[in-house]
């Protein structure tokens, strides 16, 4: 942390409780965030048009830290270049759509947005990572189809699966679902 105390300034004083827990996390923990706007339960996602400054501030602290920043989005391209504009590295693909339309008749119009919600990430010059509710079955088909993903967070479905299957080949089979995707096996 010593490192760090220049940068943190007067986080030290106590007064701001968020912020010193913010720059905690980052110079000890983390080389990379994902940055989740939470205004309640049912709203994770950034509006960037009402929290750009606010977001911005975030990204700013975060990367003087230096640490990379994804911003956790819905796949609306519109909004790529306003998560570029406040400095975010990466956004993270909001997947929940892709997963709940996944083996119906809206599978692949949902999966049009991730699509071009992902090229135009890119076009913006942010990489592009995905996550919420992806697991197994629904993995490599949306690795195949999305260009350019660089990291997936799967976190419930792994530890689930890790209980039926052993942790280790759990990891073996969604490593198998990525390799899927990149020879492109698929579905």
């Amino acid at each position: 942390m010593s490192g760090h105390a220049s940068t943190l300034g007067g986080i030290r004083s106590g007064r701001d409780r968020r912020r010193r827990l913010f720059g905690v996390m980052f110079a000890v923990l983390c080389g990379a965030a994902t940055l989740v706007g939470v205004a309640s339960l049912a709203v994770l996602l950034w509006d960037l048009a009402a929290d750009g400054e606010r977001v911005r501030r975030l990204i700013a602290e975060a990367r003087a830290l230096g640490v990379r920043v994804s911003l956790f989005m819905d796949p609306m391209p519109q909004a790529m270049a306003a998560a570029r504009a406040v400095g975010a590295d990466r956004v993270e693909l909001y997947t929940e759509g892709y997963a709940t339309a996944y083996g119906t008749a809206q599978e692949e119009a949902v999966l049009g947005r991730y699509v071009e919600a992902a090229r135009a990430a890119q076009a913006a010059g942010l990489e592009v990572n995905a996550g919420h509710d992806l697991n197994r079955d629904n993995l490599t088909h949306f690795l195949r189809c999305v260009p350019g993903v660089r990291e997936v967070s799967i976190g419930h479905a792994l530890i689930a699966d890790a209980l039926e299957l052993g942790y280790a080949a759990t990891v073996r089979a969604y490593l198998q679902c990525i390799a899927e995707a990149a020879g492109g096996a698929g579905r």
